[in-house]
C-alpha cells in the first residue's frame, strides 16, 4: 500500500474518532437543554453530525468510487459542512443576544 493512502487512512481515522467524539457531545448537550434555543438546535445539529458521520465512514471507499460518485460525495459534504457552520452560528447569534439582554436587565 502506498504511503499516501496509509496516511489518507490515518486521517480519516481520526477525523471519524473525532466525529463520534463530536455526536457524543452533541448529545450530552440535548441531554441538558431539551428546549428552548439551544434544544430546538440541537436536532439539526446532531442530524447534520450523524450524516458527517456516515460520509467520513464512506469516505474510505472513494478511491474505489468513480470520479463523478467521488465529486457528488464531496460536492454533498461540502454544503452539508456549509450548512452545519451556518446553524451553528445562527445558534451561537442567538444565544449571545439572550446573554447580553439578560446582562442589561441585570445593570
Amino acid at each position: 500500500m502506498p504511503l499516501i493512502q496509509i496516511f489518507y487512512c490515518f486521517l480519516l481515522v481520526a477525523a471519524l474518532v473525532l466525529m463520534i467524539v463530536g455526536l457524543y457531545l452533541a448529545l450530552k448537550i440535548k441531554k441538558i437543554a431539551t428546549g428552548g434555543t439551544i434544544g430546538k438546535s440541537m436536532d439539526s445539529i446532531i442530524a447534520l453530525v450523524a450524516i458527517f458521520l456516515v460520509g467520513y465512514v464512506a469516505a474510505f471507499f472513494l478511491p474505489t468510487l468513480g470520479q463523478e460518485l467521488t465529486l457528488l460525495l464531496v460536492g454533498t459534504v461540502f454544503l452539508l459542512g456549509a450548512g452545519f457552520v451556518v446553524l451553528v452560528t445562527v445558534l451561537v447569534h442567538r444565544l449571545l443576544e439572550k446573554v447580553l439582554k439578560a446582562l442589561e436587565t441585570v445593570e
